[in-house]
């Protein structure tokens, strides 16, 4: 019971995250493969139900009212404002791939379009799927959020933007990962079973 209310509030937690800040979004699938962890397929499965309920209550409860308003300007500001589809775009700036292309003339100026997409999907997908996989031989939280740093990062140096701060933020993640201690197994079924059973003091 402890582990499913940790993970609930996690699950909460996180959907507030994501809803407020695109960057948490890429620890989700890592999340999601941490919690559901052990035993059977059937198992895992069953183990996800309640997190995804909470995650997706959560999330729908403070994103939806905001596209129901007005579904244009959540597109324009969540999506084609990010992604240089507007006139006033976010500029190209910082330390990654954008500003080679920027200095590369690729691009006339630091409000152009470019479809930066198609790098972060042709590169970011084979990472996270090779990360993902080290993570069912090796799950635990610690590479939850080691990986989750890993694939972010990539996300971001392929994006529009990757200012300094945001290296930063990658930074002070790793750091917690490195210094964090994984928590302890869940305990199996039977165990928790035998761990229910009173065993009468023999008397001598």
């Amino acid at each position: 019971m402890v582990f499913m209310r940790t993970f609930a509030t996690c699950a909460i937690l996180l959907a507030l995250a994501c809803s407020t800040k695109q960057f948490a979004w890429e620890f989700v699938p890592f999340y999601l493969l941490y919690v559901g962890r052990g035993g059977s397929l059937i198992e895992r499965t069953s183990r996800l139900k309640r997190p995804l309920l909470l995650f997706g209550a959560t999330f729908g409860l403070i994103v939806l009212p905001w596209i129901i308003s007005s579904p244009h300007a959540f597109a324009e500001d969540v999506l084609a404002f990010q992604s240089g589809l507007l006139p006033d775009s976010y500029p190209i700036r910082g330390v990654g791939f954008s500003t080679l292309v920027l200095r590369a003339g690729v691009v006339g100026s630091n409000t152009a379009s470019f479809p930066f997409w198609m790098f972060q999907v042709a590169f970011g997908l084979p990472v996270f799927a090779a990360l993902l996989y080290g993570q069912v031989r090796s799950n635990t939280l610690r590479r939850a959020v080691v990986n989750y740093v890993a694939g972010l990062t990539v996300f971001l140096f392929f994006s529009r933007a990757f200012n300094g701060n945001y290296v930063g933020y990658l930074a002070e993640v790793l750091a917690l990962a490195v210094l964090m201690d994984d928590p302890p197994e869940r305990p199996r079924a039977h165990e928790d079973a035998l761990a229910a059973i009173e065993i009468p003091a023999v008397q001598k």
